[in-house]
């Protein structure tokens, strides 16, 4: 379909015969709404990607890494929201990145959930600690905040067009850990896409 702007007046049209649309107006020929004098254009801002998440009260008092994110052999897995919530103990979250897996500390997989039924299982896995892991290699901290005693703590990347914490393949990590002993939960939300 080829789309018409005119940059004088602001009248956009799909080229179909008919009359233009009013300033400011769109006119989209056939998709024109029945019983609408200029017609609306209908946008859904709801993503397509699909997306999972994860929430779950930390187990046990621990003083290190928390929850590990582990990334996929067959999606990009774009990490977009992080959130702490805490009853009792404050504490400093840091999200790092790790090049090696955090091994011991009681580590166990978790079964994410998928948004859309109709979208696939998961490929990222995420792991949980009863007990503070033997961290994997660290290649850097990418985010920090204070988690207060009775409060919460939200991480969101991407949420003004930057891009997202993505992980590649299966020897990227993301873990959260703690340097206070707090009483909370956690929720984590991803995406996983083909680039």
């Amino acid at each position: 379909m080829a789309v018409n702007i005119n940059p004088l007046s602001g009248v956009i049209n799909d080229g179909a015969p008919g009359a233009q649309a009013a300033v400011g107006q769109v006119q989209l020929g056939a998709n024109f709404s029945a019983g609408s004098t200029y017609g609306t254009l209908w946008v859904n801002p709801e993503g397509r990607i699909p997306t999972y998440c994860y929430c779950a009260a930390v187990g046990g008092s621990i003083t290190g890494d928390v929850f590990q994110l582990t990334g996929s052999a067959t999606a990009t897995v774009r990490i977009t929201r992080i959130i702490f919530a805490a009853t009792a103990g404050a504490s400093i979250v840091s999200i790092n990145r790790h090049s090696a897996v955090d091994t011991g500390g009681g580590i166990a997989a978790k079964t994410a959930l998928q948004y859309d039924l109709n979208d696939p299982a998961p490929t990222a896995v995420i792991s949980t600690f009863t007990s503070a892991p033997t961290p994997g290699t660290s290649t850097g901290t990418v985010a920090l905040g204070y988690l207060p005693a009775t409060g919460q703590l939200y991480l969101d990347f991407s949420l003004h067009s930057e891009k997202a914490l993505v992980l590649r393949g299966t020897s990227d990590f993301i873990v959260a850990n703690l340097t206070g002993v707090a009483t909370q939960s956690f929720f984590i939300q991803w995406t996983e896409g083909l680039t």
